[in-house]
Order: C-alpha cells, then structure tokens, then sequence
C-alpha cells in the first residue's frame, strides 16, 4: 500500500508540474514586408533577474516553455524596434515587429538606387500619399534618375530626434519625427564626393492599422 501511495504521489506531482507550464508557439513576420523574420529572440521575464529564451527559425516560427503566470515576454531582432507584451496563458502568439528608423531609411534608399518605386511609395507618410499617385511619384523621380545612378554605395550615418519638421510641400509641421542621415558616395568620372541625405520618419498606423516609420517626403541636398 505505501508502494502504491507513493507512485500515486508523484504522478500527481508530475501532473501538477505539467499544468503550471506549456509550449507556446507562434510566428515573427516584418510588418512592413510580410516576410518571416527568422533569428528573433524571444524572452521571458521569470523574475529575479531570471530568463527565458528561444529563437525563430528561418521561418519566424518559435516554440518556447511558457510558465501559466502573467510574463513579460520580449521579442528582439537585428534590424528592428523591441516590442514586449505580458502574456500568462496564451499558447500561441504571433507577433509583428517593427523596422527601425535606420533600417527603414536603408530600405528606401536601395529601392530608390533600385528603382523600385513601389516600395519607396509604400514607405510614404498618407499624407504624402493622399498628395501624389504612384505614377505621380515615378515621374517625380525621372530627373533624379541620373542623379542615383552616380551612388557607388551608400551607409546611415546619424538618426537624430526632431521636436517639429516642416513639409513645405504639404504645408504641414510634423511633430515626433526622427531624421535619418544617409551618406551617398558619388563617382562621376574621376571625382569622387560624399552628399548626405536626410529622410525624415514618423511612425504611425496607417489606414491599415499598422504601426511603422513613415517617410516624409524630401529630396537630396548635397554638402
């Protein structure tokens, strides 16, 4: 009988120990592209100075044990803002992470170099957007065209937080932005120069309720 009592006993432990914790899976996807974003971290708070941690795969699908208490639970990758959230029973859990200022300002300016003038447009402030169409836009561009063909490479510099910034395009004072200073390396025969260019970002939801840095729309000035 005390054999038996004592298995019972910790089969009972154990089934109290597997209901305190369970695998959560989910996925982390770039908000802006959609696409996976694999070897993002995942970190649980366990309290006193305690963590947690998996990465995604090439596919942005994690699985981690979480503990069935109210967590903090943070995601991070190279490239893009922390977002953290608290979680206590939740056994999936997708999440969409952010570019940063910087990397945002190196995307638009290699689908610029590119000419992949969908992908700058979609980057644009609504406000921008609502003031030119897309071919609007790619007409725009048609005399800068020679311009970017003379940008051997190109490196973000500085970001900089701006109180106010004004679009004198749209007549509009924009509030919170950050300014982001790219280099762009220009050869022309044997010369050689550096000019900088600085694109100005304001994050916000869009009209389809997602959150990231939007371009306020401006052109290269040389220095």
């Amino acid at each position: 009988m005390k054999k038996i009592s004592l298995i019972s006993i910790c089969c009972l432990t154990v089934l109290l120990l597997s209901s305190c914790s369970f695998a959560m899976k989910g996925k982390v996807t770039d908000i802006v592209s959609g696409q996976p974003v694999g070897s993002a971290t995942i970190t649980i708070d366990l309290g006193n100075g305690k963590t947690r941690e998996a990465k995604s795969n090439d596919q942005g699908s994690y699985r981690i044990k979480k503990d069935n208490a109210d967590q903090q639970i943070t995601y991070t990758a190279d490239g893009y803002d922390s977002f953290t959230l608290i979680s206590k029973s939740d056994k999936s859990r997708d999440v969409y992470l952010v570019p940063t200022a910087e990397e945002t300002a190196r995307r638009i300016t290699q689908a610029m170099l590119d000419k992949n003038y969908e992908t700058a447009y979609a980057y644009l402030h609504p406000f921008d957007q609502g003031f030119f169409t897309l071919d609007q836009f790619k007409e725009i561009q048609s005399d800068f065209e020679n311009y970017l063909s003379l940008v051997k490479e190109f490196r973000v510099a500085e970001t900089k937080d701006v109180e106010s910034f004004r679009d004198n395009i749209l007549q509009k004072t924009f509030t919170g932005t950050k300014a982001v200073t790219v280099v762009l390396v220009i050869e022309n025969g044997d010369i050689k120069q550096e000019n900088t260019w600085d694109i100005n970002l304001m994050r916000m939801t869009d009209e389809n309720n997602k959150e990231f840095w939007h371009w306020i729309f401006n052109r290269t000035s040389n220095s």
